[in-house]
């Protein structure tokens, strides 16, 4: 009996996607204000569409969104940083709120790497 293998191809993911509640989907692009997306997803952000985004930041990025019933969590992660030392910003926010007023905490200077083995 031979085995089927299925094509993994964007309808393919896409399918997957439909199916799986609790997995972050991609919205596309961040069009408004970033104090209003509080529904769980991924989103990319740019000046051109994106409004009040994160103070000092540089405005191209990827947003993470995820919602539960107490508080949610956005995560920033700028496609540019201004220095060698990775950064991403990041608020909690109350999802029963129209509109997000919480600040926005910085996180740099984190170095991620292989496990070194002796």
């Amino acid at each position: 009996m031979a085995n089927k293998v299925k094509q993994l191809d964007s309808g393919a993911l896409f399918d997957i996607l439909k199916r799986a509640n609790d997995v972050p989907v991609f919205h596309g692009a961040a069009r408004g204000s970033l104090n209003v997306l509080t529904g769980t997803g991924v989103y990319y952000t740019s000046h051109e569409w994106t409004t009040e985004c994160v103070p000092g930041a540089y405005d191209y990025g990827v947003l993470l969104v995820f919602s539960a019933v107490y508080f949610g969590v956005q995560l920033y992660f700028p496609t540019k940083r201004g220095s060698d030392m990775p950064e991403f910003y990041f608020r909690v926010f109350d999802p029963h709120k129209a509109s997000i007023a919480d600040k926005w905490n910085k996180v740099s200077g984190i170095e991620v790497g292989g496990v070194e083995t002796s």
